[in-house]
């Protein structure tokens, strides 16, 4: 329950992070785990969790491979708004400055 209650938050954050800073007309790069890229990962999750656990290796089942491919969109998800409120504080200390 914990993994895809983080993996929830750090897609929140990534998202919020962007609009924050666009409302405040902070132009970030086009880094990881944009929207589309964690549609694409939880659908790969979704197509091959099944699809391994047809293989019958032991104690690999279909639930942990979704978990495994949501438990990364989790942890990168967390990277990429770290590095993006770091980005975007940046260029706002360096507008300061100016």
């Amino acid at each position: 329950m914990l993994t895809p209650l983080l993996a929830l938050l750090g897609s929140t954050m990534v998202s919020y992070v962007r609009a924050k800073h666009e409302a405040l007309r902070v132009e970030l790069p086009c880094w990881l785990m944009r929207r589309p890229e964690r549609v694409a990962y939880i659908g790969a999750a979704l197509v091959l969790g099944p699809l391994v656990g047809l293989l019958r290796i032991p104690e690999v089942t279909s639930e942990r491979v979704i978990l495994g491919f949501v438990a990364i969109v989790g942890i990168l998800s967390h990277i990429a708004a770290v590095r993006l409120m770091l980005q975007g504080r940046a260029e706002l200390l360096e507008r300061s400055i100016r």
